[in-house]
């Protein structure tokens, strides 16, 4: 199998392997990692692939000898783009949640329900996969008074009730629940954005200083071997 990474061509030899192409996924976007990038895009043999598709083929296995290229991007430009995209995109999931909350209490209803658990389970995941992705910015950074474990942890709970309160039919507790509790955290994570896009630079700075730094050490390791 051909893994092209910037243009750069890695030869993975799966013979004798029964691999699915999540694996090979996983596995690229871990090596990635350890090198700062992050995959934003693939083609397989000469074919773009959306999220839709590999979410359709990820359990399909994998010949051997497909041609896979990935897009790349760094890791701390990745993490900025999108916590750029969370801070426009807080204001309509809080509409749609007041929106909701506020038609609990009526006859009239034009958002669904589902949709809006949806909306709030995706927010959870999309913080948490950040989260992942860089967690000393992450835990060094405080989103009003809470660490970030402290904020998942309130969220999971109010979820947890907010789910049981609509299975219950308690329209009241569930529409507090949601502007009262979620509201404000959407909201805290919205004035955390530029302390942790400030976070994510200097950190990517100072990773920056350590690899040079490191690699004169090796460089005058080296020469003085010689």
């Amino acid at each position: 199998m051909q893994i092209v990474i910037e243009g750069h061509c890695l030869e993975w030899d799966l013979s004798g392997k029964e691999l699915v192409l999540k694996q090979v996924v996983d596995e690229v976007e871990a090596f990635l990692l350890t090198m700062g990038k992050v995959a934003t895009a693939l083609s397989i043999d000469g074919q773009d692939i959306t999220q839709e598709e590999l979410e359709e083929r990820q359990e399909l296995p994998v010949k051997g000898d497909e041609h896979l290229e990935f897009s790349v991007i760094n890791l701390s430009d990745f993490v900025i783009e999108n916590l750029d995209g969370a801070y426009e995109a807080n204001g309509g999931l809080i509409q749609n949640i007041n929106t909701f909350a506020d038609e609990l209490y009526s006859s009239n209803k034009t958002v669904d329900p589902k949709e809006v658990i949806e909306n709030i389970r995706d927010f959870y995941f999309f913080w948490l996969r950040l989260h992942q992705l860089l967690p000393v910015v992450f835990e060094g950074t405080y989103f009003d008074d809470m660490s970030f474990t402290d904020l998942v942890g309130k969220m999971q709970n109010i979820f947890k009730e907010i789910v049981a309160a609509m299975e219950e039919e308690d329209c009241v507790l569930a529409a507090d629940l949601l502007q009262y509790e979620i509201v404000p955290i959407i909201e805290s994570t919205g004035r955390a954005v530029p302390c942790l896009k400030e976070n994510v630079v200097n950190y990517s700075r100072e990773q920056e200083e350590l690899a040079l730094k490191e690699e004169e050490g090796n460089s005058n390791s080296i020469s003085k071997e010689n």
